[in-house]
């Protein structure tokens, strides 16, 4: 071997341990997905709520202690899904339209079975 093919060969060598020492580090073996925070316009908007409304319901009913609020670099309120399916149900309980807040099937209710089916047409070459 050439003194320049040897030096390539360990150059190489150097390549592949740091790309699994770079593997390792990403894709650690007990890493675990989690969730994002959502902001408060996205949790608002989804729970059926004004931005002020929400904060105000937080703050008053003490849904998001404060010990357990995250606040984003520009100092919006951040909420976890847990979060945003607790003030669903306060919002739930203490609200005439109880509908409103907790979309979905609830107790009694039997499941709907919705099909669909896609006819794919041909090419159309005549």
């Amino acid at each position: 071997m050439t003194t320049t093919t040897r030096q390539l060969a360990e150059v190489a060598d150097h390549v592949n341990e740091l790309q699994k020492r770079i593997l390792e580090v990403v894709f650690e073996p007990a890493a675990r997905k989690r969730l994002r925070l959502f902001t408060a316009r996205e949790a608002a908007r989804w729970i059926g709520l004004s931005v002020p409304r929400l904060r105000d319901v937080c703050e008053q009913e003490n849904l998001v202690p404060q010990e357990q609020r995250r606040m984003s670099s520009r100092g919006g309120l951040l909420l976890s899904a847990a979060q945003i399916g607790d003030i669903r149900r306060h919002m739930a309980k203490s609200s005439p339209r109880s509908m409103r807040y907790r979309p979905g099937r609830h107790t009694g209710e039997t499941c709907q079975v919705i099909a669909s089916m896609i006819f794919k047409g041909g090419t159309g070459k005549t």
